[in-house]
C-alpha cells in the first residue's frame, strides 16, 4: 500500500544551464509542454501523474513552469531554487 509506484525518470542535457532555465526559459518551458511531455506520453505507458523536479537553476525552472503550466504536474519539488 505505501511502495512508490513505476517511475519513469527523464533528464535533459543541457549545453548552458543558465541559457535554458534562465534566459531562455519561456522557450524549455515550451519545449517541455509541447515537444518532451507528449513525446513520452506517445511512447511509454504513462499515467496522469508527473512530478517536476529541479535544483538550483532548475528549482526556479520547475517553479516557473508551476505558475506557467499549474495543471501540467501534479508535483513539483524545487531543491535550493536559485
Amino acid at each position: 500500500d505505501f511502495a512508490m509506484p513505476a517511475n519513469i525518470i527523464v533528464g535533459v542535457e543541457q549545453g548552458d544551464r543558465s541559457a535554458d532555465l534562465a534566459r531562455n526559459d519561456e522557450a524549455f518551458t515550451r519545449f517541455l509542454l509541447d515537444e518532451l511531455l507528449p513525446y513520452i506520453d506517445r511512447e511509454y505507458r504513462t499515467l496522469p501523474y508527473r512530478t517536476l523536479i529541479g535544483h538550483s537553476l532548475g528549482g526556479r525552472f520547475a517553479l516557473l513552469a508551476l505558475c506557467r503550466a499549474p495543471t501540467q504536474f501534479s508535483a513539483t519539488i524545487a531543491i535550493s531554487p536559485s
